[in-house]
């Protein structure tokens, strides 16, 4: 999610994956035929909100392209006004730091600001047995983002 000139942008990705811890860098993809794709590559700051499975109803809300996809959406301000949106499993507040060609797609590389870690989310884990394919992949760079900060790396 990000908000440019006012306007707020939302879109469901299908692609993400940690770049580096130093400094903490993650990546992601959006096909070139998005409308919002424009506005997206003009943003100052943007943020990834890890969905959980009870916001399936959001993630298909955000993958189409809707005029207003934020009537009755939840939500709040993060770094440069970047929607945050309640409930996540987990945020990533970031800003650009370089795009990609990726043929059909454009891959954004940006730098992790903030991170946020949703409460009891560990245990969550370990009683659903990894179900959800992102819970390593986000419980692992959140502990290295926290050691990182906490050990001064």
């Amino acid at each position: 999610t990000a908000t440019v000139e006012g306007v707020k942008l939302g879109l469901t990705m299908n692609s993400f994956a940690a770049v580096s811890l130093d400094p903490p860098l993650v990546l992601f993809s959006v096909v070139r035929a998005a409308h919002s794709l424009a506005q997206l590559e003009a943003a100052t700051a943007i943020a990834i909100n890890i969905l959980g499975k009870d916001q399936a109803p959001q993630a298909e809300r955000f993958a189409k392209p809707l005029a207003d996809k934020w009537t009755e959406v939840a939500h709040t301000r993060g770094l440069g006004d970047a929607p945050l949106l309640p409930g996540t499993a987990a945020t990533f507040e970031c800003v650009p730091q370089a795009r990609h060609d990726g043929g059909d797609h454009v891959i954004f590389v940006v730098k992790v600001v903030r991170f946020t870690l949703a409460a009891g989310l560990v245990v969550l884990g370990v009683a659903l047995r990894w179900r959800n394919p992102w819970l390593p992949f986000i419980i692992g760079m959140g502990v290295l983002l926290a050691l990182r900060k906490g050990m001064g790396w």
